[in-house]
């Protein structure tokens, strides 16, 4: 029924008004155009998003309350629009302003959101004296602090009340000064009261009566001796009314360019101030300007791979991303690039703001690494989890012609791959090593390996660092095989000058491998403070070779140790590390009689260029073998031997070998002998 009493020019006016501000209170985020509010009754919060340095602001109070008959209408409230400088992040506060039911009684519109009449711009409702007049519209404002007058950057008026029996529409809100109201009768204009204005509220309407003023925000009460109306709230309120319909408040800021007073000052522009523009209650529509964009990125422009940069943009709440996350990757909010491979990418910095996204962009370049790396992979059984992993970065040097560590790490092998770097190495020939420290076993277990898998450091593979990334320097961790048996393997290692030289002090914490005849290392021993070493539970009737092993030290293996039911132990399997030469060679026995006292062995010449003479004398007839090994501890020669009672002679012909040193074992029922034989190059 309250259409009846609309003005001329209500379908006009409205028609401007966007749909969206009839969803009440909905905030549509970064996405949409506009976000919208409408009277709730209580305070209602905008949060300025990403990206958006200016917001659009269309907002008008409330209609003052129109008189219960339907007959006369409330003043219409004032309309403002403006942008206002923001920055992402920062809460705004929003009232809007309420018009009144129809009253017999005029109150001012509310200030801020009390009970009753016009929310946001008078007092509320009460029954006055004549009971003649309606309360005033409140005002719709945007503040920056809650429930502070003093913050409101943007102020749209209420109108003022209607006024009963003598046919008075309320003056309208809005303006740098509200609309005044019509008088009863043959009453002045004073007794409507005065317009707030941006300066003071309007004054309340005269000849008695107890209409009051209107103030900061609030409009002033009608009369409760006559039918005043109530005064619409504003920036200044209008006065309430003694006898007819009351006066509009007024809007913030006045009409022009630039805000240049108030808590606006300088940062609300493009100000379009209309009075006499709403019905009903009153709105806030907020439109999202994005002159900010995406901002400018900075940081640094380069990161090595496996390393990472931290990049930064001026403005906040947007998302990073890469063009290639094979060359580069970014965290989506943290902005920070991790390298992965040699080339340029592009970082974007993407902002959402009003519907579009904006980028920023900055070219990263990712140099390759100073990195040799690579994984420790254990194949044997558990892992061992608790005991410290040793890899040593070695290289050869130049100045004492020795392979020498020159960098180590330390970690624990949590699963069967770990992984290890050494960054920021010279340009030089490398090798790699890892190891239990101290050693996890003195039977079976993992022993100390080169990469990629090899036990001896002459046979480990070399590779060349030239700076940038060599990756993949993979170790496979050569493990024990477990072996039961009586068999018993011992011996000393000592120092000497020079090659050739026994009988020096002991070679204390030697580490010494007992391999079998495929070359498959069973055992490993570190020898004591006494230089001795043993193994033990070997199994009998197989052949073994003893190799000590030392970085730097070229190893002659004891090759050729047989271990039978008769002769299960073997305590003298010597050697002598040659600290000058660098080699460490085995102290042999020419010649073992173990039944026959007069058994003897021969062999000749020796340095021979391929036909090597093999005399024994025998007091029995015997069957025998012959085994020759080469430095590995691999056998490369096997021929069993009719050993004939007296004095014989066999040949063997070597002609096929490569030249090189090599172990020669001649073993029967009474004789063991072994010896180094040189095999010269053939001409």
């Amino acid at each position: 029924y309250q259409l009846l009493n609309l003005r001329s020019n209500f379908m006009k006016k409205n028609l401007l008004i966007p749909i969206v501000a009839l969803l009440s209170g909905l905030s549509f985020g970064l996405n949409a155009q506009t976000t919208s509010f409408t009277y709730t009754g209580s305070v209602q919060t905008y949060t300025v998003p990403a990206g958006a340095s200016i917001i659009s602001v269309d907002l008008a109070g409330a209609q003052g309350g129109n008189f219960y008959s339907l007959t006369y209408s409330g003043g219409l409230g004032g309309r403002v629009q403006a942008n206002v400088a923001v920055t992402p992040g920062q809460v705004l506060y929003i009232y809007i302003g309420q018009q009144p039911a129809p009253s017999t009684c005029g109150t001012g519109g509310a200030a801020g959101l009390s009970s009753g009449g016009g929310e946001n711009g008078g007092t509320g409702s009460s029954f006055y004296g004549g009971c003649g007049g309606s309360g005033g519209g409140g005002a719709t404002d945007i503040r920056t602090t809650a429930g502070s007058l003093t913050s409101r950057l943007i102020v749209g008026a209420g109108g003022g009340g209607s006024a009963y029996d003598c046919g008075e529409n309320g003056g309208d809100g809005g303006g740098a000064t509200g609309g005044t109201g019509l008088a009863c009768g043959t009453y002045s204009l004073a007794n409507c009261g005065g317009p707030g204005t941006q300066t003071a509220g309007g004054a309340a309407g005269t000849t008695g009566g107890t209409a009051t003023a209107g103030s900061l925000g609030s409009g002033g009460n009608g009369s409760s001796s006559f039918w005043g109306g109530g005064g619409g709230g504003g920036y200044y309120g209008g006065g309430g009314a003694y006898a007819g319909s009351a006066c509009g408040g007024s809007s913030y800021p006045v009409t022009g360019t630039t805000c240049t007073a108030g808590p606006g000052a300088g940062i609300v522009t493009s100000i379009t101030n209309t009075g006499g523009y709403q019905t009903g209650n009153g709105y806030c529509n907020i439109t999202v300007l994005c002159s900010g964009g995406a901002g400018s990125i900075s940081g640094p422009a380069t990161v090595t791979a496996g390393s990472t940069i931290t990049l930064t943009d001026s403005v906040s709440g947007g998302t990073w991303s890469s063009s290639n996350t094979a060359i580069a990757t970014v965290g989506a909010t943290t902005g920070v690039v991790t390298g992965v491979s040699a080339g340029t990418v592009t970082i974007s910095y993407g902002v959402s703001c009003g519907g579009t996204i904006t980028y920023a962009t900055y070219t990263v370049t990712i140099t390759a690494p100073n990195r040799i790396s690579g994984h420790i992979n254990f194949t044997g059984t558990a892992v061992d989890t608790t005991s410290v992993l040793k890899i040593w970065l070695i290289n050869y040097n130049t100045s004492t012609h020795l392979l020498t560590a020159i960098d180590s790490i330390t970690t624990t092998a949590s699963s069967s791959s770990v992984y290890y770097q050494f960054l920021g190495e010279p340009t030089d020939s490398y090798r790699v090593k890892a190891a239990y420290i101290p050693a996890t076993f003195s039977s079976t277990g993992y022993q100390p390996t080169y990469h990629i898998n090899n036990y001896y450091w002459h046979d480990a593979s070399a590779f060349y660092h030239s700076g940038g990334a060599d990756d993949g320097t993979d170790i496979t961790m050569g493990y024990g095989t477990v072996t039961t048996g009586p068999g018993f393997i011992a011996g000393d290692v000592t120092t000497g000058a020079n090659k050739g030289t026994s009988g020096g002090g002991p070679a204390v914490g030697l580490l010494i491998y007992c391999k079998n005849a495929t070359g498959t290392i069973l055992q490993q021993a570190i020898t004591n403070s006494t230089g001795h070493y043993s193994f033990s539970n070997l199994v009998v009737g197989q052949t073994y070779t003893i190799f000590p092993e030392a970085l730097n030290y070229a190893t002659t293996p004891y090759a050729g140790i047989s271990l039978t039911v008769a002769r299960d132990t073997m305590n003298n399997i010597n050697f002598v590390q040659h600290t000058i030469s660098k080699t460490i060679t085995p102290v042999y026995v020419s010649v073992t009689n173990v039944n026959s006292t007069t058994s003897a062995i021969q062999v000749y010449p020796n340095p021979t260029d391929g036909i090597l003479n093999l005399q024994w004398k025998q007091a029995t007839t015997e069957t025998g073998e012959v085994l020759i090994f080469d430095q590995l501890g691999r056998q490369v020669y096997h021929n069993t031997l009719n050993l004939t009672a007296g004095t014989g002679t066999s040949h063997i012909d070597l002609s096929s070998l490569p030249a090189g040193s090599y172990i020669i074992t001649v073993k029967s029922a009474s004789i063991n002998y072994t010896n180094k034989i040189q095999l010269l190059m053939q001409h």
